[in-house]
C-alpha cells in the first residue's frame, strides 16, 4: 500500500500535452506529484473527491502588471482562484529593477497607475536578485520576471529622449547581463511608452544580444498596434533577426490576416516568434 500526503481521487486530468482528458487518481508527496492514475489502494492523511473537476497543471499569466501587489494576500488569493500559480512580470519594459532610488521615483511616477507604487522594501534600489528574493519571501505564487529596457534606459539615460551613445549602449548591456545572471527570463519593451520610445532599433538590438546568448527572450510591447501592427512587427522581425534573440508580441491585436501574415512570415525564415492576445 503506498502512501502519500494528499490523494485527489477520480478527476479528469489534463496534462497539457493536447492529449484528452482522462479520468484518474492523482497523488501529492512533499511539493511534487508522486503518481497519476488508478490508484485504488493508495492512502493519505489529506483526499479529496476530484469526480467532475479537472486536474490541470497551474496556469501562467504571461502578461500582468502587479509588480507592486505580487506579494500582496488578495492578489495571491485571486490568481490561485483562478488556477494561476505563476505571474510573469516586469512587461513592457518598466518595473522596479535593476535600478536606483531615483530612477524607481521616476518609473514609479510615470508608470504608478499601471504597476502600481514601488513596495517600500525595494524603493531604496535594488537588482534583479534582490527583487526575485523579495517575491519569493511574501508568498505563495512563482514569479518569473523580464528585465526592462525602459527601467534599464532610465537608470543610464534618465528620460533623455537622445540617441543612446557607444558607451550608454555598453553601459545598459552589462546591466542586462546582470539582470539575466540574477534570474530574469528576458527582457521587455515598451515602445509606447517613454523611455522606451526613445530607443531606436540599433539600441534594442543590442540590449538584446545577451539575451539571445543566454537562449532567454525578447517580450515587446510594439511600436503600434491595429492598422500599424505591420510597422511594429517589422522593426520586432528585424531585431530578432540581427541579434539572433527569440521574440514574443505581448497582447498582439489588430486585423487578423495582418497579423497571422506577419509572423507567419518571420517563422518561414527561421525567427522564433510568438505571441499572447487578449482574451
Amino acid at each position: 500500500m503506498s502512501v502519500f500526503d494528499v490523494l485527489l481521487r477520480g478527476g479528469w486530468v489534463v496534462d497539457g500535452t493536447g492529449a484528452p482528458p482522462w479520468r484518474a487518481d492523482l497523488a501529492v508527496t512533499g511539493d511534487r506529484i508522486a503518481s497519476i492514475g488508478h490508484l485504488p489502494e493508495a492512502t493519505a492523511p489529506v483526499e479529496i473527491d476530484a469526480t467532475g473537476r479537472y486536474l490541470m497543471p497551474g496556469f501562467i499569466d504571461t502578461h500582468i502588471h502587479a509588480d507592486a501587489s505580487a506579494a500582496t494576500s488578495d492578489v495571491q488569493l485571486a490568481a490561485l482562484r483562478q488556477g494561476v500559480t505563476t505571474l510573469l512580470l516586469g512587461q513592457d519594459g518598466v518595473s522596479f529593477a535593476p535600478a536606483s532610488a531615483a530612477t524607481i521615483r521616476a518609473v514609479s511616477q510615470y508608470f504608478g497607475p499601471v504597476n502600481g507604487p514601488c513596495p517600500a522594501e525595494l524603493a531604496g534600489g535594488c537588482d534583479v536578485a534582490s527583487l526575485l528574493d523579495f517575491y519569493d519571501r511574501a508568498g505563495a505564487l512563482n514569479v518569473g520576471y523580464l528585465a526592462p529596457a525602459g527601467t534599464i534606459r532610465a537608470e543610464v539615460m534618465g528620460y533623455d529622449p537622445a540617441p543612446a551613445t557607444p558607451g550608454q549602449k555598453a553601459a545598459m548591456q552589462r546591466l542586462v547581463e546582470a539582470a539575466l545572471a540574477d534570474g530574469a527570463l528576458g527582457l521587455s519593451t515598451g515602445l509606447d511608452y517613454e523611455p522606451g520610445r526613445f530607443a531606436d532599433p540599433a539600441e534594442i538590438t543590442a540590449l538584446c544580444q545577451p539575451v539571445a546568448r543566454a537562449g532567454a527572450v525578447y517580450v515587446s510591447h510594439i511600436r503600434g498596434y491595429e492598422a500599424d501592427a505591420w510597422r511594429g512587427m517589422s522593426e520586432l522581425t528585424q531585431i530578432a533577426r540581427d541579434s539572433g534573440a527569440a521574440a514574443h508580441v505581448s497582447h498582439y491585436h489588430g486585423p487578423a490576416n495582418m497579423l497571422a501574415g506577419l509572423l507567419d512570415a518571420g517563422r518561414a525564415e527561421g525567427l522564433d516568434l510568438t505571441y499572447d492576445s487578449y482574451p
